[in-house]
């Protein structure tokens, strides 16, 4: 839900909102990180859309199993790629995030990890 932020003086109000979506479907990166990440880019600025804002930045939150695996560091890799060419085509550059390595159960359960990746977008509203 978006929050309503004041600013102001006692001459005079100015008024600042800020929209923020985090979304990502660690199932959808699992199957094609790079589209899983589009697509978690895209939610997010659809969401913040949705509230009446424009979408004008997005931060990642990326969580993946061993980088010592082949497989992990392709995941990581198609899922930078996904972020990238997404927050390219909306214009909405990434100004911050982490990214978290090791996060496996066990070795009988490394099909289980997810890798995921979640946008929050925000924007100040036009002036009136």
């Amino acid at each position: 839900m978006p929050r309503r932020a004041h600013q102001g003086s006692k001459d005079g109000c100015r008024e600042a909102r800020l929209a923020l979506s985090t979304d990502g479907n660690g199932r959808w990166c699992q199957l094609n990180p790079r589209v899983g990440a589009m697509h978690a880019v895209a939610e997010a600025a659809r969401n913040v859309a949705a509230s009446g804002a424009r979408p004008i930045a997005a931060t990642n939150c990326l969580n993946f199993g061993s980088p010592e695996k082949p497989e992990v560091m392709w995941q990581f890799s198609e899922t930078i790629d996904g972020l990238a060419q997404a927050c390219t085509a909306l214009g909405t550059p990434i100004t911050g995030g982490n990214v978290s390595f090791y996060n496996e159960l066990s070795a009988n359960q490394s099909t289980r990890r997810r890798s995921s990746a979640s946008s929050a977008l925000s924007k100040t509203p036009p002036r009136f």
